[in-house]
């Protein structure tokens, strides 16, 4: 017996005026990842919403649940890609301009209540998409880094490099930039440290991952401290990577 033979129930959303909801679609057997999916949205809807973001769906999804899932998608992009989220964390602002809600409008699927898919709706989902966020991470330890990764793994959560102009006494030349990268404190103010130092940083984090690992020959064949780091500079990146030395 086929797949679509046992299992011919399909999740769908039905937009409304405010929020959307998740039904079945069909007739006969429902998986039980779908049936644990429904409850959860039927439970709180937005926070189930926030989460599906991070998670791969199947092929045969409606077009509705996939609209759903790339609007969180777009949200977890959007705080990805803040290079001041770790220190605004649940006090950043978190939008999207006019022109890119307009393109999301045009981009809704033919489903019950598509006509409610308004700019003012997306608004509305993206601020409680939002509200999520501020709660969960207002009660995380750890940085949003980790918050997102912990989700995804392969995400990739954007930083800022700052250029300060400061005063050089001991030179020819009477002011000099300085580049730094920012780090989180215990009382979420911005360290700034220089940038030749994010090598050396990333080395000793890079050796405590590999050694939580717990591989009995990484001890035997990488001495202590013989992890180095590479600088390779170019006109298009500067591209580091590590050597055992």
């Amino acid at each position: 017996m086929s797949k679509f033979s046992e299992v011919n129930k399909r999740l769908i959303a039905i937009f409304e005026e405010h929020g959307f909801s998740i039904d079945f679609e069909g007739s006969g057997a429902t998986s039980a990842q779908d049936s644990e999916l429904h409850e959860h949205f039927v439970s709180d809807s937005f926070r189930t919403l926030f989460y599906f973001g991070f998670k791969p769906f199947d092929d045969d999804v409606s077009a509705g649940v996939r609209f759903l899932h790339g609007l969180s998608e777009r949200m977890i992009g959007l705080i990805a890609k803040r290079g001041d989220i770790e220190f605004l964390r649940e006090n950043a602002e978190l939008g999207f301009s006019d022109d890119e809600l307009s393109k999301m409008v045009r981009a809704a699927p033919f489903a019950p209540g598509m006509e409610y898919i308004t700019k003012a709706w997306l608004r509305e989902t993206f601020s409680r998409l939002g509200e999520v966020f501020k709660i969960d991470i207002a009660a995380y330890s750890g940085t949003v880094a980790q918050f997102l990764t912990e989700q995804k793994s392969d995400l990739t959560v954007m930083g800022r490099v700052f250029f300060h102009l400061v005063e050089n006494k001991n030179d020819e030349m009477p002011f000099a930039f300085l580049a730094t990268y920012s780090t989180p404190s215990d009382t979420r103010k911005i360290n700034h440290v220089p940038l030749k130092n994010a090598p050396y940083r990333c080395r000793v984090s890079l050796q405590r991952k590999i050694q939580s690992f717990s591989i009995p020959w990484w001890n035997e064949t990488v001495p202590q401290g013989s992890l180095k780091a590479v600088s390779i500079g170019s006109k298009k990146r500067d591209l580091c990577f590590f050597a055992i030395t």
